[in-house]
């Protein structure tokens, strides 16, 4: 009963902080039969602020967020993390038009988000103590979560733009990422061979890494001049392993990486008298673009 109310509350709080149309009773119903499925979530203005930054969110949605725990078995459920659709849109404070109202209404937002945090600290830390949890145990839990859980991103498109620095010349900055899956599997690298998985001390996983790319664009027309088309500018701007969106710019990809991961979080424990390594990473990348063009 503990974890729920500890994962209840965590999510309330934190989604709750950064999400506009976020549906406070329907969430905690679906996290106690443990499966949560959002769609279609506003990101809030004050998103960022916390980022003490003279930037403003513009736009910002979230696709799908699906959460599934298995709190009847938290020991040999698998934890599936599925994120889609993150669109953010960032321009200057500067360059939002002033209102009085709208701005004491975001302030006041910001001080109810950090007076939040704080609760959510207090309430995470009375119902530890209530429920006298063993430390030992909550660390043999959080690791046993870690190398059950199954996290998968899709189509995350942040972009900055800057129409007044110099105003002549407008950029955009931006980040893409089409797909990264985080898999679960054995000591051989097999996936969906769970009894095989726990009876290894380490932790086995299977990264997949597919666009992850940053861009500087000098030339194309600034999304905030085109709103009615926020979802399909930010998807179609989306680099894949086979797609490059058109005019776009890039710094860095689009990159493609596929990668195995070991972890061994207790080598003082583990018998090989530290010949394991906490962290392993074998990482196999086709292709690492990185260039700057003069007109950037």
């Amino acid at each position: 009963m503990v974890f729920e109310s500890i994962v209840a509350e965590l999510l309330n709080k934190i989604l709750g902080e950064y999400i506009q149309n976020l549906d406070h009773t329907q969430l905690k119903l679906s996290l106690w039969g443990g499966d949560v499925v959002l769609t279609d979530l506003l990101i809030k203005e004050t998103a960022l602020d916390v980022l003490n930054l003279p930037i403003r969110l513009e736009y910002g949605r979230l696709g799908k967020l699906i959460l599934k725990i298995p709190f009847k078995d938290m020991w040999n459920g698998q934890i599936d993390a599925i994120v889609e659709e993150l669109y953010l849109l960032i321009v200057p404070s500067s360059q939002i038009a002033y209102d009085a109202e709208k701005e004491e209404k975001i302030q006041l937002e910001a001080k109810h988000a950090a007076l939040a945090r704080i609760e959510k600290k207090k309430q995470l830390a009375d119902i530890k103590s209530q429920e006298k949890l063993d430390d030992s145990m909550v660390e043999k839990l959080i690791a046993r979560m870690i190398k059950n859980i199954h996290i998968e991103i899709k189509k995350i498109h942040v972009r900055y733009e800057d129409h007044t620095s110099f105003k002549d010349h407008p950029f955009s900055v931006g980040f893409t990422l089409n797909i990264f899956t985080l898999e679960s599997c054995t000591d051989t690298w097999e996936i969906n061979n769970l009894k095989d998985m726990y009876a290894i001390p380490q932790i086995y996983k299977l990264c997949t890494l597919d666009g992850l790319a940053v861009y500087l664009n000098t030339t194309i027309e600034q999304f905030s001049h085109i709103q009615s088309k926020y979802s399909d500018l930010f998807y179609s701007g989306i680099a894949t392993i086979d797609y490059n969106p058109p005019g776009y710019q890039y710094l860095l990809g689009p990159i493609n990486v596929n990668a195995k991961l070991k972890l061994n979080p207790k080598p003082e424990t583990d018998g090989s008298n530290y010949k394991i390594p906490k962290v392993w990473l074998d990482m196999e990348m086709q292709k690492l673009r990185v260039g700057l063009a003069k007109k950037q």
